[in-house]
């Protein structure tokens, strides 16, 4: 709208917990200057030497803005970003607005059609028996219990999070974990259900897409993997878990 030229690439691919979980810090190049700024239109300015210490100095800075701001960062060319960044996010989108729009007018099954798009997989379909939610050092850290239906039923389901969702389980079946994307959709309506949002026997299906390569090199793992957020498993790609509980 406003005639201004778009960048379509992101550092993420996804949503992460940490400022600093971006192929961007993986790459060496640096967040600052730094921008933070809140409601009230007060401004920090942050110079880091690298994203990590960024992450931590802005998020106590926002705990203190009331837990939201709005923040600028990487001052980097459009060559470094195709470079380094992941491409084609932005454009991804608002496809799968336009895909979701299109599904609800016609009455098709959103799960079906999202899971073709994002080339993801139905890891579980259950209802919600239990959520453990805290607020620990900024972030809505927990661990929500399934008890599964359908053609899952008699099974029980675990997904930790950290903001984002980090670890699928079922008992101490390995079913999905980060960097790779898990999604909990609402099962009537197809829209994400948010950690913070889940309640009580909320009916969910959950679904596991692979993350962009540059987040599963061992480097990207790191940052990204289940061991930086202290959960005692080794990654594996979704498509290879999904593969090996079929075969079970």
């Amino acid at each position: 709208h406003l005639g201004v030229p778009l960048i379509d690439v992101d550092a993420m691919g996804r949503a992460f917990p940490e400022f600093h979980m971006t192929t961007f810090y993986l790459d060496g190049i640096n967040s600052s200057p730094f921008v933070l700024v809140d409601s009230k239109t007060n401004i920090c300015l942050i110079q880091a030497q690298d994203a990590y210490e960024t992450e931590k100095k802005s998020r106590a800075l926002c705990i203190e803005m009331g837990g939201l701001a709005l923040f600028a960062a990487y001052p980097i060319t459009p060559s470094v970003a195709k470079a380094s960044g992941i491409l084609g996010t932005i454009s991804r989108a608002q496809e799968i607005g336009e895909t979701l729009e299109k599904a609800r007018n016609e009455k098709a099954d959103i799960v079906q059609v999202l899971t073709k798009l994002l080339k993801g997989f139905v890891l579980f379909r259950g209802r919600a028996n239990k959520i453990d939610l805290r607020v620990t050092g900024g972030f809505t850290c927990g661990l929500a219990c399934f008890d599964g239906v359908d053609t899952d039923k008699g099974k029980t389901f675990n997904v930790s999070f950290q903001n984002e969702y980090l670890l699928a389980q079922c008992g101490d079946l390995l079913l999905c974990s980060t960097p790779d994307l898990i999604i909990l959709l609402d099962e009537d309506t197809g829209v994400p259900i948010l950690a913070e949002r889940l309640r009580y026997g909320s009916r969910v299906v959950a679904l596991g897409v692979p993350a962009d390569k540059k987040l599963c090199t061992p480097q990207g793992l790191e940052v990204t993997g289940p061991q930086y957020f202290n959960y005692d498993v080794n990654f594996t790609p979704v498509e290879e878990l999904v593969a090996a509980n079929r075969r079970e």
